[in-house]
């Protein structure tokens, strides 16, 4: 091999590591498996309305793994709790728990950009009514536990931080529990929008 061409092949050597060092760089600043946590505050949807307030907290913790450059699914674990409902004597409290496994597409990269999401699960909820006239008080709690489905959207600010919004609808009885006379306690579906604050580490 000549000078010239030795030369040749050293530049275009030297070229292609100088691209391929931040692609490299980005790939092992994204790891495939990622904790997170979240904050959320919550809306009340539907029959909810009927026996929960007008706000709503959340707390949430997440596992994530990497399949693509753009796919990936979540694991979501989280805690709701809803402000008491009171109407005269009546006063409802509605909270629950939301597991959820998320498939989760990413526009941009997994570290920045926006991404959408949806995911099927399990919520338990749990409802307490209570009615209270002069020395007289009555109260029941009833938890009810079934299938729930949440899609939603978010946008990753860094890779540690990032706003989702999303809306959630447990598979369960749609009947108001506004009778609290009624020989069956029916509670609401436990369906909410919300929109979170987001950290990963």
């Amino acid at each position: 091999m000549n000078t010239r061409a030795f030369l040749n092949c050293a530049i275009c050597a030297g070229l292609s590591a100088a691209f391929a060092l931040p692609a490299a760089a980005q790939e092992a600043d994204t790891p495939k498996f990622r904790f997170g946590a979240g904050a959320s505050v919550l809306k009340p949807m539907g029959s909810l309305t009927d026996s929960a307030g007008d706000i709503g907290f959340g707390a949430s913790l997440v596992g994530e793994f990497a399949l693509s450059d753009n796919m990936a699914i979540r694991g979501r674990g989280e805690y709701v709790a809803f402000a008491p409902k009171k109407f005269i004597i009546i006063e409802w409290t509605t909270s629950g728990i939301v597991g959820m496994a998320d498939f989760v597409y990413r526009f941009d990269s997994h570290n920045t950009g926006l991404y959408v999401f949806g995911g099927a699960g399990v919520i338990n909820s749990k409802y307490a009514i209570e009615v209270k006239l002069g020395g007289y008080k009555w109260s029941k709690t009833t938890t009810y536990t079934g299938l729930g489905v949440s899609c939603g959207g978010g946008y990753n600010f860094t890779k540690d931080i990032g706003v989702e919004a999303s809306y959630t609808q447990s598979i369960g009885d749609p009947e108001s529990i506004s009778n609290p006379s009624a020989e069956t306690y029916n509670p609401a579906a436990l369906s909410f929008a919300q929109v979170s604050l987001r950290l990963r580490f």
